[in-house]
């Protein structure tokens, strides 16, 4: 539904369509309810912690205890959702495959270290930690460095003066296209995925950033929290490093010095992305949570 319609017009298209099931993203929007299914079973599809929000907890809540059935994006969420409708399955957040997949090998890439959070003064404990990696980094070896999403001109070069200070080339972008996202990534070395859960809005996450890296054959160097080890297997398909600065400065140093490992890395987490992460494979997941969901109300057996 185009979020711009009314409940009248929402109202008229149902009856006009007569849906089987009915799929609903979030509990953000306001006619996003129960009520205003016109009694058409719908599964609930809830991929973020909007639950702990106090302006949107009953509306989610009632979501969920409503629903004929759940699709959460992480374990976490999946965790709350379970405590108010049995009927929950974690279906991860996916992207489509990329065409330029293949278009640098590592051996070919400069060292470039991508940090692809979409908001990274949003994110301060996080942000903090980037930093004090990077130059201690910056004190071992030459690197270039990128950022995504800098909403915050002032705030970003206060923020990142002490990186630039130490010698380090800052790509600091502010809106791109999601494919040119895709390709700034495709041409990075390394990628990070730190995490931490200092809110618990954070604790709902799920792989956002890293399905840019997965998609541009970069390897990831990740917190071992939270859904990355459910993904990654550290030294297979990636690194899962404790939240230590030292650990963290080793772990991209080695990965930057040898770019046959980093070659390895990176085609297993790509295949590992395309079997588990990429739209295809997530699209039948939805199709036979829908299919199940029109069966139970038709009485056919699960």
């Amino acid at each position: 539904m185009p979020s711009q319609l009314t409940l009248a017009q929402r109202l008229r298209v149902i009856r006009m369509e007569r849906p089987d099931v009915i799929l609903m993203q979030q509990a953000r929007h306001p006619l996003n309810r129960p009520e205003y299914c016109n009694g058409v079973p719908y599964v609930f599809d809830i991929d973020d912690a909007d639950y702990v929000d106090p302006k949107l907890t009953e509306a989610v809540t009632r979501c969920v205890q409503e629903a004929a059935y759940v699709s959460a994006g992480s374990q976490v969420i999946a965790d709350w959702c379970r405590q108010h409708n049995p009927s929950v399955q974690v279906v991860w957040t996916s992207t489509p495959i990329a065409a330029h997949h293949d278009s640098m090998p590592h051996a070919k890439r400069r060292p470039i270290i991508s940090w692809a959070q979409s908001s990274p003064m949003g994110y301060q404990h996080e942000a903090l930690f980037v930093r004090d990696v990077v130059l201690g980094l910056a004190s071992r070896r030459t690197f270039e460095l990128m950022f995504f999403g800098i909403k915050d001109r002032i705030a970003f070069e206060q923020y990142i003066q002490p990186v630039r200070e130490a010698g380090v080339t800052v790509h600091a972008y502010e809106y791109l296209n999601y494919d040119t996202y895709l390709q700034k990534n495709a041409e990075a070395a390394v990628g990070l995925n730190p995490i931490d859960l200092d809110k618990p809005f954070h604790r709902g996450k799920s792989f956002g950033k890293v399905l840019a890296y997965l998609n541009g054959r970069t390897p990831t160097v990740a917190s071992p929290l939270l859904e990355m080890p459910h993904f990654f297997t550290d030294g297979i398909n990636g690194r899962l490093v404790e939240n230590d600065c030292d650990a963290w400065i080793s772990a991209i140093e080695q990965l930057l010095d040898h770019p046959v490992e980093r070659q390895r890395l990176a085609d297993a987490a790509y295949e590992h992305f395309r079997n588990h992460l990429s739209t295809e494979v997530v699209s039948c997941q939805y199709d036979a949570m829908l299919r199940r969901v029109i069966d139970q109300a038709e009485g056919k057996p699960s």
